[in-house]
């Protein structure tokens, strides 16, 4: 089908390439994570000894093995791999100078003295790497492209896509939508993006933030020396505007506590993408296209069925039309939530009886309705590294992956439910990598007779 399936940032890079040149950009930066975690081990040991890496020197005490330092440098690298997509701005003032840090409402504030080790060891790392590999940076690559698109007057990159579909991402870094939108006016950018609601709900935002912006504004009225203390010496907060801010009325425009209490409490990640998206978004520029082939760009549908309403489709529709909850409490309400199996807790209590749960239920669903079939089902969990054991032992009895062995009794056979367990690192489901990782241990622990057997 002609289509190449690659993760966003390799994306945005060969694009970079693209626009500015393949001379002008490396194929890799030099201050990538990885080349990036031994170039700070080489520089560490002599950064130490500056007053400012005080707190590094701490964490690297009584490491003979340089282990300590291995790790802080992978930590450092990647810290400093995510300033360059995230935090570009702050990586620009650092480089010239200035030890500042520009965080959303507060504005522009000086790097805390716990921190300031992080200033020095950018410029220390540019240093080293010189100016050519400095300026082949995330973020000195980005600002170029950046430059480069808006001034561009010739004909369309040639080792450009003419299509290109973003889709699977819950959220993009402010500068790959930045890059996405550059692309705009060289290729279709189709961008296939999960939105829980129809309306904007993009300034939604959960009632201790509201609670916190309350006593913002009490303590700039009060002035900064005078404002009332509680009993621990924090600031005091009557119960009447602890209250007030709680159910809506702050003067903070930015702030809007009418919404799903869900989105409010859980959809900060989607939100703030949703906010960005529509930074970037000009919905004129093809309404019109989509329209006169018949299609919708937002294919928002009701999830309610007039005839069986259940409560889990009333969830999903309040969320959907950001029903407040006033609103959600008004009649009628026809459901019945003992008689509605649509949504469920089950209190339990502890792991391996949460699986066993599920499996009682799960088979139960699979009886009562002869058109559901395993494949319709897909099972989250927090951690699956701690669940798929469980799993196994649960679902799959002695024969492996989803099955049952030769010596499961009939009565097993009948409770067996196709599963598989997916997201899992390579060394839980690998036998060759599991094996590498034991006999590299081998010199640091004992071998008993099963691991011998295992191997």
């Amino acid at each position: 089908a002609a289509l190449q399936v690659q993760l966003p940032m390799r994306f945005v890079w060969q694009a970079y390439r693209a626009v500015l040149g393949a001379d002008a950009v490396p194929r890799s930066s030099a201050l990538d994570a990885e080349p990036l975690t031994w170039r700070l081990m080489r520089l560490l040991p002599a950064l130490l000894q500056e007053p400012a890496f005080a707190p590094l020197q701490r964490f690297l005490a009584q490491d003979e093995d340089l282990r300590k330092r291995h790790q802080l440098a992978e930590r450092l690298a990647d810290l400093l791999d995510q300033y360059q997509v995230y935090r570009a701005d702050w990586l620009a003032d650092w480089a010239e100078g200035r030890d500042v840090i520009t965080q959303g409402r507060q504005g522009v504030q000086p790097v805390p003295t716990e921190q300031a080790w992080q200033p020095r060891l950018w410029r220390a790392l540019r240093d080293d790497v010189g100016a050519a590999a400095a300026a082949g940076s995330r973020a000195a690559v980005h600002r170029r492209f950046m430059a480069a698109a808006q001034a561009w007057q010739g004909p369309r990159p040639a080792r450009l896509p003419r299509r290109v579909i973003v889709f699977g991402l819950s959220a993009l870094p402010q500068q790959t939508l930045e890059a996405l939108a550059a692309l705009g006016r060289w290729c279709q950018v189709l961008m296939c993006v999960h939105n829980p609601c129809r309306h904007d709900w993009s300034h939604t935002v959960p009632d201790h933030d509201l609670l916190r912006a309350a006593h913002h504004r009490q303590r700039r009225r009060a002035g900064s020396g005078d404002s009332a203390k509680g009993p621990q010496g924090g600031p005091a907060r009557t119960t009447s505007e602890a209250g007030s801010a709680a159910s809506g009325s702050p003067s903070d425009p930015l702030l809007h506590p009418q919404g799903h209490p869900l989105l409010a409490a859980w959809g900060r990640q989607g939100r703030d993408f949703i906010r960005l998206l529509d930074a970037h978004d000009d919905l004129q520029a093809y309404a019109q296209r989509f329209a006169a082939i018949g299609q919708r760009v937002d294919c928002f549908d009701q999830n309610t069925d007039p005839a069986r309403p259940t409560l889990l489709h009333q969830v999903q529709d309040d969320v959907l039309d950001l029903r407040p909850m006033a609103e959600m409490r008004q009649p009628p309400r026809v459901l019945n939530p003992q008689a509605d199996c649509s949504l469920r807790f089950h209190v339990t209590h502890g792991a391996l009886r949460e699986v066993e749960v599920l499996h009682d239920q799960l088979l139960s669903a699979l009886a009562a309705d002869p058109t559901l079939s395993p494949r319709d089902v897909l099972v989250m969990v927090p951690d699956i590294q701690a669940y798929a054991p469980l799993v196994q032992a649960v679902f799959g009895g002695s024969g492996g992956s989803g099955g049952l062995g030769a010596s499961a009794s009939p009565q097993d056979r009948l409770r067996r439910l196709p599963f598989t367990v997916v997201d899992r690192g390579a060394r839980h489901h690998v036998p060759l990598s599991s094996a590498l990782e034991r006999l590299l241990g081998l010199p640091q622990s004992r071998l008993g007779i099963s691991e011998v057997q295992d191997l």
